[in-house]
């Protein structure tokens, strides 16, 4: 079974993420959540960055979430939401 991945960020930490998933043959990427995804790009790689409030819609489509943030405090604070 492929494991469905979403990545939590749109940064470069999460495309880093996105690339080593990418070589991975049994892993697929659902697609990017972040906060901004309306002011950033609307796809990394050909996937889809959706924000948060989106994500209660599609929480079907993954079965596995990473988070690709760099920054500590915003990576803890994603995690307990």
């Amino acid at each position: 079974m492929s494991k469905k991945i979403v990545i939590f960020g749109a940064g470069d930490q999460a495309k880093v993420l996105a690339c080593e998933i990418l070589k991975k043959k049994d892993h697929k990427i659902a697609f990017f959540v972040d906060k901004f995804a309306s002011e950033k790009k609307k796809k990394i790689f050909g996937y889809k960055v959706i924000s948060f409030d989106d994500l209660k819609r599609n929480i079907n489509q993954f079965n596995f979430g990473i988070i690709g943030i760099g920054d500590l405090d915003k990576r803890k604070k994603i995690l307990n939401q």
